[in-house]
């Protein structure tokens, strides 16, 4: 192959010598270029020819060895050659299956060897290329670093530098770097749930307590948790009319249920009215003991103010046993789209009506307590303002589009009185606080239970970046797990 491409080279030069006998005419420098130009050619095709040749040499070489394995292998006792491939973890099995499985496997081992040849004869390339790609001031200051000093070329600098390099286990680095860099690359291939599993397997824990904090926050902010009680909706009973009713009828319908509310609220009050009177007329020992029986204890207080307060609880009670009445006469079906409505959790018909019941008494307790907070609020925005100069106070009262007052006093209740009217301000600040409050719950919490909280949730609380680093980390130390054979699994 070597003499057919020098071949096809001499008739090239010969072409060009023609070309030169014909054209005597042109100048004598081109002339010159030309067998230059011939003697690259000459050149390059002879490297190739070798390139060539050495690949078959080894080709036909590497066939020689095997053939010679092969009749080797051939030759031993059936017995040895089980031992010798159970001894590597093959299965074993005819003679001739035995041989070709362990020709195939010695294949393989070549090949890795040529493969990490290959790889190592990389790494020293790229070393001394990057080496080379330094200016002479970067490689000077590079060679002063390890004590290399003296008038030296940049060839002999760079020599020297590689040796520094493969004295330091160069090599070996740069091939786990590499071996790192496609492990990293594989696992970032692999899906959550996967490197979830792998993360277990190795005892790793794949979660962050503070990703699941933050994105079950978000949620919850999301889900309206700290968002300001609602109170449910109250039955109107103002009426609307219908498509075709008569306008008349209508006005009088409205106009008698009006009577009715206007009648029921004066029954109320004639209720409230006398309940006050018979309570007054008790001794203060007495009502102290009604309160307590209903759960409620007020140990000091005028006697209007136990009156007051034990009236309450007897209309909210009589409030609850009317509502219970009006539930239990509901229809099962329409029971069920209420609780629905509710987000509760449907059931048997008395069931229902108590879950109802709590469920609007825990309503009623979340806005007393709510509106106890503001309160709370407010005294602390009260603190606040009384502690500003009276300019920054008219400043304040001007943002808000308040009218302020002749001294700082009236600036204050100025503004409190605004805050009362649009509390939007007020409600940020205590959801912002029972945020703080929540993250310091759950940053205590343990991870399990957070993780439990995660999944109910349905929040990937999972960071693929983080589970591919925590992985690479324990593998740096421990080393990969070593897969069993293929052969070992089929037989289990």
């Amino acid at each position: 192959m070597a003499i057919k491409c020098k071949a096809v080279i001499k008739s090239s030069s010969g072409i060009f010598k023609r070309a030169r006998g014909k054209a005597g005419s042109k100048p004598q420098e081109k002339s010159q270029e030309e067998p230059r130009e011939v003697e690259e050619q000459v050149a390059e095709g002879e490297a190739q020819a070798e390139q060539i040749s050495e690949e078959d040499a080894a080709s036909k070489l590497a066939e020689e060895v095997v053939g010679a394995r092969k009749k080797e292998l051939k030759s031993m006792p059936v017995a040895d050659l089980k031992t010798l491939l159970e001894g590597k973890g093959l299965e074993t099995g005819k003679k001739d299956d035995m041989v070709q499985t362990l020709l195939n496997f010695e294949a393989q081992l070549r090949a890795a060897d040529q493969a990490k040849a290959a790889r190592t004869k990389a790494v020293i390339l790229n070393q001394k290329a990057e080496f080379e790609g330094l200016s002479a001031s970067d490689l000077k200051e590079r060679c002063a670093a390890h004590g290399i000093t003296g008038v030296l070329s940049k060839h002999d600098r760079v020599e020297k530098l590689l040796q520094l390099w493969l004295q330091d286990d160069g090599i070996d680095k740069a091939l786990a770097q590499l071996e790192r860099a496609k492990r990293e690359s594989e696992l970032a291939g692999m899906d959550k749930h996967a490197l979830s599993l792998l993360c277990r397997k190795l005892g790793v824990d794949p979660a962050v307590k503070e990703v699941m904090v933050d994105r079950l926050l978000r949620f919850e902010v999301q889900c309206g948790r700290f968002d300001p009680p609602k109170a449910e909706p109250e039955k109107s009973s103002v009426l609307t009319p219908g498509p075709n009713e008569d306008m008349v009828q209508f006005l009088l319908a409205t106009e008698a249920q009006r009577k009715k509310d206007r009648e029921l609220k004066q029954q109320q009050e004639e209720a409230a009215t006398k309940k006050r009177k018979e309570l007054k007329a008790l001794p203060v020992d007495e009502l102290k003991k009604l309160l307590s029986n209903k759960g409620l204890d007020l140990p000091s207080g005028k006697k209007e103010d136990l009156v007051e307060a034990l009236v309450y609880v007897i209309f909210q009670e009589e409030k609850l046993t009317t509502r219970k009445a009006e539930l239990k006469a509901l229809a099962k079906d329409e029971l069920k789209k209420l609780v629905t409505s509710m987000g509760l959790q449907t059931g048997e018909k008395d069931s229902m009506v108590e879950v109802i019941l709590s469920h609007e008494a825990k309503v009623r307790e979340d806005l007393k307590t709510y509106a106890v907070k503001l309160e709370a609020a407010l005294a602390k925005k009260k603190e606040e303002l009384e502690a500003m100069t009276f300019a920054e106070l008219k400043d304040l009262c001007l943002a808000k589009n308040l009218k302020s007052g002749a001294g700082k006093k009236e600036c204050v209740d100025r503004l409190l009185e605004g805050a009362r009217s649009d509390p939007a301000d007020l409600h940020r600040a205590l959801s912002l606080e029972a945020r703080a409050q929540r993250r310091a719950t759950l940053l205590n919490a343990e991870a399990a239970a957070l993780e439990d909280l995660c999944k109910a949730a349905k929040v990937d609380f999972l960071v693929k970046e983080v589970m591919v680093e925590r992985i690479l980390a324990h593998e740096d130390e421990f080393g990969l797990a070593v897969a069993e054979p293929p052969t070992k699994k089929a037989k289990k």
